[in-house]
């Protein structure tokens, strides 16, 4: 059977600035985040960034929802751009969402998130999320603004044609998509769901 959706994730467990702590484990916690998931109609898709120790943690879930990629180094220095696209180009689902590798999505958050889009199937749509304050979650809501709608935030279409730019300073990749969607497809909604927990935010906190 299609996968309805189709989850990516990005995912390097290499040193860089301002990266979370215990990465392996956060990797396997995103990914059985997923996999736990009371909706079964989707395909997850990791993309590993040049990253060995990424790839063979990842290659251990057998579940065949499961497809593992490792980009070579020949086309880094792109941020995640080349590994976004390259899971677009993969997806076999008729929706695209993303989780970072140190993220987790909440139980029931794609049996939510596909009641919502069974009522009108739009082009895209903006989800909410959790984020931590003062050792409490709490639901923020998102703006279509810089700072605020991240990459995860975005679930569309798979035949949307944008891509991420494989130029620009880090940070402002995921704005500079999503801005290519707002020109692109002019129909979406926004969905009250905090599908997912953001467990890491450079600078402030890492759980």
């Amino acid at each position: 059977m299609k996968p309805f959706f189709t989850i990516v994730m990005q995912t390097t467990l290499r040193d860089y600035a301002g990266a979370a702590a215990n990465r392996p484990d956060k990797l396997r916690r995103a990914i059985e985040s997923v996999l736990n998931q009371s909706y079964t109609n989707f395909e997850l898709l990791i993309m590993c960034d040049n990253c060995r120790q990424s790839f063979n943690i990842a290659k251990n879930y057998t579940d065949k929802r499961v497809s593992v990629y490792i980009i070579e180094e020949s086309i880094q220095g792109k941020w995640f751009s080349y590994c976004r696209n390259y899971g677009i180009q993969a997806a076999m689902g008729e929706y695209v969402l993303y989780i970072d590798n140190d993220d987790i999505y909440k139980p029931d958050y794609l049996k939510e998130l596909h009641n919502e889009i069974m009522h009108d199937f739009a082009e895209w749509y903006v989800v909410d999320n959790m984020e931590l304050r003062n050792n409490k979650w709490f639901y923020k809501r998102v703006n279509l603004v810089p700072n605020s709608a991240g990459t995860a935030n975005i679930v569309h279409k798979a035949s949307i044609r944008s891509r991420w730019l494989s130029s620009g300073t880090y940070g402002t990749e995921d704005w500079r998509f999503i801005h290519s969607i707002m020109s692109e497809a002019a129909t979406h909604r926004h969905l009250d769901i905090a599908g997912y927990y953001i467990c890491h935010i450079r600078g402030k906190y890492d759980m």
